[in-house]
C-alpha cells in the first residue's frame, strides 16, 4: 500500500481518519460496542502503509491489557477515570519501549517520534481498555475488520482524487520535512501532559483539551500563523457543535464526531490554501494538529467553559514546557 500512496501519503492519513472517526462512531451506535474511542480506527487504518504498525499496536495493547487489568489491578481499586489514565500511561511506555527495543534493533526502523505519532502512543491504552470493558473478542474482532474496511475505502478515495485532481492537488505538507524532534523530549512532554492532565481533572475539575494536547502544542505549534489557525478552528467548532447542540440531541459521541469532522475540514482548508500562498506548511504533525486537537478543546470548552478548559491548557502547556527547559 505504501507504493501506492506514496506521493500522497498525508491525503491517504486525512481520509483514513475522517472515514474511521464516522466508521467508529456508527459503529458504535448500532452495536454499543467501542473501538478504542473514535481516534483509534482511523489511526489504525492511517498505519496500514506499514502492517506490522497495526500488528504490534495490536499486541502492544493486549500486553498493556494484561498488565494493568489483569495484575496492577488484582491489587489495587480504582475507580474508572484512574484506571483508564492508567492504561494510558502503560500503553505509552509499552509503545515507546517497543520503538526502541524491538523496531529500531530488529526491524531496521528508526523511531518515528515527531509529533504526529504521539496519538499512536495512545492507542494501545485506548484499546485495552476496550478490552476490559467489552472482552477481547468482542473488541479486537470488529476492530480488525473495521479498520481493513476503512483503509480500503480510504485508499480507494485516495487513488480516484490523485487521478482525477493529480497528486500536486493533494499535497498537504512540504516536501522538506521539517527537524526531527528528540526522542527524549517526545516522551517526556508526553508523560508530563498526560498525568498534569489528570491530576488537574481529578483534583479541581479543569480540563486541558485531550491527555496529549499539551504535547501536541508545545512540539508542533510555532509562530503567530499556526496560532491564530488553531484558534479559529477551536472558535468554528466551538460554534458549530454548540448551534448543533441547541436544535438537535447531540451530546458525547456525537459531539465529538461532529467536533472532529468540522475542526478537520477548517484546518484541511488553511493547510491547503496557506499551502499555495506561501509554499509553507502551516502545522508540523499535521494529521494530529488538523484533525484531533482543535475538536478535543472545544468539546472541552463545550463541556466545561472556556476559563476551567484554558486555566486547565494553560497549566498542562507551562508545565510541559517547563519540563522541557528543565531537561534542556
Amino acid at each position: 500500500m505504501h507504493s501506492l500512496v506514496g506521493d500522497v501519503s498525508d491525503f491517504y492519513l486525512a481520509a483514513a481518519f475522517f472515514i474511521g472517526v464516522i466508521a467508529s462512531y456508527a459503529f458504535h451506535r448500532f452495536t454499543f460496542i467501542s473501538l478504542g474511542g473514535l481516534i483509534s480506527v482511523g489511526y489504525l487504518a492511517g498505519a496500514l502503509v506499514d502492517p506490522l504498525d497495526v500488528v504490534a499496536t495490536i499486541v502492544l495493547s493486549f500486553v498493556s491489557y494484561l498488565l494493568l487489568y489483569n495484575l496492577v489491578l488484582r491489587f489495587f481499586v480504582l475507580s474508572s477515570r484512574r484506571s483508564f489514565e492508567l492504561g494510558v500511561l502503560t500503553g505509552m511506555v509499552l509503545s515507546i519501549g517497543f520503538e526502541f527495543l524491538v523496531d529500531r534493533p530488529f526491524l531496521d526502523g528508526a523511531p518515528d517520534l515527531s509529533a504526529v505519532t504521539i496519538i499512536g502512543f495512545m492507542v494501545p491504552g485506548l484499546v485495552a481498555h476496550e478490552f476490559k470493558r467489552q472482552g477481547v473478542g468482542r473488541t479486537i474482532v470488529p476492530l480488525v475488520g473495521i479498520v481493513v474496511a476503512v483503509g480500503v475505502l480510504a485508499l480507494g478515495v485516495t487513488l480516484v482524487a490523485k487521478a482525477l485532481l493529480g497528486a500536486d492537488a493533494l499535497q498537504l505538507t512540504t516536501s522538506t520535512a521539517a527537524e526531527p524532534l528528540g526522542s527524549s523530549r517526545i516522551m517526556l512532554a508526553m508523560f508530563v501532559s498526560v498525568v498534569v492532565a489528570a491530576l488537574l481533572w481529578d483534583v479541581l475539575g479543569l480540563r486541558s483539551g485531550g491527555y496529549v494536547t499539551a504535547a501536541v502544542l508545545v512540539l508542533s505549534v510555532s509562530g503567530w500563523i499556526p496560532a491564530l489557525v488553531l484558534l479559529g478552528a477551536v472558535a468554528i467548532t466551538y460554534g458549530a457543535v454548540t448551534l448543533a447542540c441547541k436544535h438537535l440531541p447531540v451530546f458525547g459521541k456525537q459531539r465529538l464526531t461532529l467536533a472532529i469532522l468540522v475542526s478537520g475540514i477548517v484546518t484541511m482548508a488553511a493547510q491547503i490554501i496557506i499551502l499555495r500562498q506561501t509554499g509553507e506548511a502551516v502545522f508540523t504533525g499535521f494529521v494530529v494538529v488538523a484533525l484531533v486537537t482543535p475538536a478535543l478543546i472545544a468539546n472541552d470548552v463545550v463541556r466545561v467553559g472556556v476559563w476551567r478548559t484554558g486555566a486547565g491548557m494553560a497549566a498542562t502547556g507551562a508545565a510541559v514546557a517547563g519540563a522541557l527547559a528543565l531537561a534542556g
